[in-house]
């Protein structure tokens, strides 16, 4: 895979190679499997429907995922969504959710462009 395309979404490859003791294959296909999990769409859902509790357990599933598969720019946000959910910052949060939305499409796309080069 483009280590650039995908360090330019965030994405720290070489650290999450070492996350799979060294693997890379694993860790790419980790990566690709990344665009068909339900956490962003399940947390938007929840988002959109006001409802907190949910919203905080996907996101914080969305953060622990991105954090194991060195996505850090999402982790980062994630996390920082979720510490103002558990301090009951709603507004917060609220207003950190673009900014996540806009990093999930970015490594989304860095990802599935990255994956189709290596098909080609």
């Amino acid at each position: 895979m483009n280590k650039e395309l995908l360090a330019s979404a965030g994405i720290d490859y070489d650290e999450g190679v070492r996350r799979f003791m060294g693997n890379a294959p694993l860790f790419e296909k980790m990566l690709c499997k990344f665009l068909t999990d339900q956490s962003f769409s399940e947390a938007r859902k929840s988002f959109e429907s006001c409802e907190w509790q949910s919203f905080m357990r996907n996101v914080h599933t969305l953060k622990g995922l991105s954090g194991n598969l060195s996505i850090n720019v999402i982790y980062h946000t994630a996390s920082q969504i979720v510490s103002l959910l558990r301090a009951d910052d709603i507004e917060g949060a609220k207003a950190l959710f673009p900014s996540l939305e806009e990093e999930y499409g970015a490594v989304s796309k860095a990802i599935g462009l990255a994956a189709e080069a290596d098909r080609r």
